[in-house]
């Protein structure tokens, strides 16, 4: 797991199992102050187009304080977040997504085999798998 995080923020963290990640995007922002460090990330999605029109350096700003003021807006770039935090990806078969009050645990134990090996995509939900969309509570990509 990639907690995407200042490290300050949680609590002893030697403590953390082995595979928990901290990164701290802000070691590169001289003024912390309404900015965000994963701003910057996420302009990954952007194009070249768009950067014309609003240039990085009056994005970057706008983006953070969205992110900042109007945190929930992080759930509309969950399908991106392969693209976005693609650096951090390179080493693992699959990367996913899930709602912060899912409490994962012996993955193996309810996640078929073809699941992991044949399916790019797979995505779960409660009451709506008629539907066809990814689903927030949990999905995750070959």
């Amino acid at each position: 797991f990639h907690c995407f995080i200042p490290p300050e923020l949680l609590p002893d963290v030697g403590t953390l199992p082995s595979n928990v990640k901290l990164i701290d995007l802000n070691t590169d922002i001289t003024s912390k102050e309404n900015q965000c460090g994963l701003a910057k990330l996420f302009t990954r999605v952007t194009d070249q187009r768009q950067t014309l029109e609003t240039p990085l350096d009056k994005l970057i700003p706008t983006l953070s304080s969205q992110i900042i003021y109007y945190p929930y807006i992080l759930v509309e770039y969950k399908p991106a977040f392969g693209h976005i935090f693609a650096d951090y990806l390179t080493s693992y078969s699959h990367w996913g997504y899930s709602d912060i009050d899912v409490v994962f645990g012996d993955m193996t134990r309810w996640i078929d085999t073809d699941e992991w090996n044949d399916y790019d995509i797979v995505t779960y939900g409660f009451g709506d798998q008629d539907k066809l969309y990814l689903r927030g509570q949990f999905t995750f990509h070959k």
